[in-house]
């Protein structure tokens, strides 16, 4: 092989192995630790969505074959249940039982833990069934078809859903009903969770995503078309305008399902043939468009096969329902991935590339699809776990024929120029769109960080007294732990609480109750020594103060100092029963952290230590050496 032959082989691999990129990412991603749901539950409470991270919802999920139950109903009493994985297809699973064979209802329940409450949650079903409703605690936010016990009562709908719902609490239910009487396989897809804005702006920017790759498919299918009734003697570029019709068709029925969003009410077994149609004859025809070019007679054989295949399968999905021509997909497929192989060999053997003058430009793109396509068979039929990419193998397929067909067409240079510089326009106007949308996705996501940062703040500060509240105090407690624990140096924490402070609100009332606890908070916090010691307001009439790098000594005479100055304020309490002003009871607990120590543990010592300081007696300093 020359120098320059060998150049066009290093560039046409080099082009597919960066198509095959996504491929790497995917597999990366299943490979990512992330939270996964055990025995129908999950703990979300430490994800973080403020990095703009969806959790997939995967795992252990509650399932009741064979019943449709309600919130309602789990709370009347106990049903049977069992586990699955989700993502999952019940066919593979249920073989015992009628969805074993693509028909039947369940319920599916999953209880969530989350942190941040009082906000809008949402979640994303892909394809989940051929029907299902859903309901977040308790309440019905969303359907899709009808989910019913028999063919009578149901109705199939395949078409994704975002569901959104405001937190009440920490605590969040989802329940779904699934049903199917009309698809042989039940595959329940992921369900994705985040915020209501990262589930919106997944679902926007897919579709813009899917609307310019069908908007860019059709246009291709138009030009070839046109070109094909200038010159009809060319069959290629009639198979290249099908192709790309194809699947742009198929592209409004996948993934976002732009046409059934439009259409809700669109016939579900037309989209299935819709659906199903481009994956039966993709490879048949192009098969055919690259016999057309090479013009072999060695293909004649093979090419006459896939004709009348072709013919055959339209004829199947057009007569036959889905349960059919699903189970003909499944085992039907290898006979065509068989007959690309063997054409890919016949034009190996014989050396046929060698003869058309430009060949490197087709097979490039020819190549790309056909990869792609196998890809997209074997990810329906559950045997890889790649993303779908025969989209973007038809986009780079149209590309390179596009560029291989306008130098064959050397009669009509001129016009396809003219074309070319309107796709040209039309790509950089694509771009634009693409950095309009990202600049403003951007500026949306600062402003969101902002707003997220100020009620991070807020949320961590106590509005009386403007010290920091218990969530302020555990994140910080987490800190000089973690330090404690590396560097081996003690930590203290002291607990204080204001003597018979329900005998001052009582009696002086809660106005002078609430001025009383701003003066001793403002007090402890110039009591302590500088910024790295913290002071919080614990709860009621109780302050906690972390003192990073102290040990017990030292933490006893900060507490001194506190009692001093507080004593100082001179503070009226005559209905105490230690003292005519305000006093104040301590706890101090002290500890080098090891990996078998606990907080909960180090502040219910403190707190011990405060209820025997109160035993003897109030306005007292109670410690114990760890």
């Amino acid at each position: 092989m020359n120098f320059k032959n060998r150049n066009k082989f290093n560039i046409m691999f080099i082009i597919i192995f960066v198509m095959l990129m996504p491929w790497i990412n995917a597999f990366a991603l299943i490979k990512s630790d992330e939270i996964t749901a055990k025995n129908g539950y999950i703990d979300a409470s430490s994800w973080d969505f403020d990095e703009g991270k969806i959790l997939p919802l995967n795992g252990e999920w509650e399932f009741y074959c064979n019943r449709l139950l309600e919130p309602k109903d789990f709370k009347k009493g106990n049903y049977q249940k069992s586990f699955i994985n989700i993502p999952t297809d019940l066919t593979q699973i249920c073989t015992k039982s009628n969805l074993g064979a693509g028909n039947g209802y369940a319920t599916l329940r999953l209880n969530m833990k989350i942190s941040d409450i009082d906000k809008v949650y949402g979640l994303k079903f892909k394809y989940f069934a051929s029907a299902n409703k859903i309901w977040v605690n308790g309440v019905p936010l969303s359907s899709s078809g009808e989910v019913g016990r028999d063919r009578r009562t149901y109705k199939p709908q395949y078409i994704p859903r975002e569901v959104l719902f405001e937190s009440q609490g920490e605590d969040v239910e989802i329940v779904v009903q699934i049903a199917n009487f009309h698809h042989r396989r039940i595959v329940l897809n992921e369900i994705l969770f985040g915020t209501a804005d990262q589930i919106l702006h997944k679902t926007y920017l897919n579709i813009v995503k899917e609307s310019i790759l069908i908007g860019f498919l059709l246009l291709v299918a138009v030009y070839c078309f046109v070109i094909y009734f200038m010159k009809k003697r060319d069959s290629a570029v009639l198979y290249l305008s099908v192709i790309a019709l194809l699947v742009a068709i198929r592209e409004t029925i996948v993934s976002e399902r732009i046409l059934i969003r439009l259409l809700p009410n669109f016939s579900a077994e037309v989209m299935m043939k819709l659906g199903y149609l481009p994956v039966f004859i993709l490879l048949p025809l192009l098969t055919l468009y690259i016999n057309e070019v090479l013009k072999s007679p060695k293909l004649d054989k093979v090419v006459k096969i896939l004709k009348y295949t072709v013919f055959l399968f339209l004829s199947l999905i057009m007569l036959y329902t889905v349960k059919v021509y699903d189970w003909i997909f499944e085992y039907g497929n290898w006979l065509i991935v068989a007959s690309a192989i063997y054409i890919i060999y016949i034009i190996a053997v014989n050396k046929l590339i060698k003869n058309t003058r430009r060949i490197y430009t087709m097979m490039t793109g020819s190549t790309a699809v056909l990869i792609t396509a196998i890809n997209d068979i074997f990810r329906e039929l559950g045997l890889i776990n790649t993303p779908e990419l025969l989209s973007v193998g038809i986009v780079l397929f149209v590309l390179f024929q596009a560029i291989f067909l306008a130098l064959r067409f050397n009669d009509s240079f001129d016009e396809i120029a003219r074309l070319s510089k309107e796709n040209e326009d039309m790509y950089k106007e694509i771009q634009e769109l693409n950095e309009d949308l990202e600049t403003k996705i951007k500026i949306r996501t600062q402003e969101l960080e902002i707003v997220n940062r100020k009620l991070s703040q807020i949320s961590k500060i106590d509005p009386l007294t403007g010290l920091g509240n218990r969530r302020y105090f555990d994140e910080l407690l987490q800190y000089a732990w973690e330090r404690s624990l590396r560097e081996k140096i003690p930590i203290s924490i002291i607990m204080m609480d204001v003597d018979y402070f329900k005998n001052f609100n009582d009696n002086y009332g809660h106005l002078e109750g609430d001025k009383c606890l701003k003066k001793i908070a403002k007090t402890i916090e110039a009591s302590i020594r500088n910024e790295t010691d913290i002071v919080a307001r614990y709860g009621g009439e109780e302050f906690i103060a972390l003192f990073s790098d102290t040990d017990s000594q030292t933490a006893t005479l900060m507490a001194k100092r506190i009692r001093k100055n507080i004593k100082s304020l001179k503070i009226p309490h005559e209905f105490s029963l230690v003292s005519d002003y305000v006093t104040i009871s301590f706890g101090i607990n002290t500890l080098i952290v090891s990996k078998d120590d606990s907080k909960i543990e180090f502040i219910r010592k403190a707190d011990k230590n405060l209820y025997m300081a109160k035993e003897k007696g109030r306005d007292y300093i109670e410690r114990v050496l760890n």
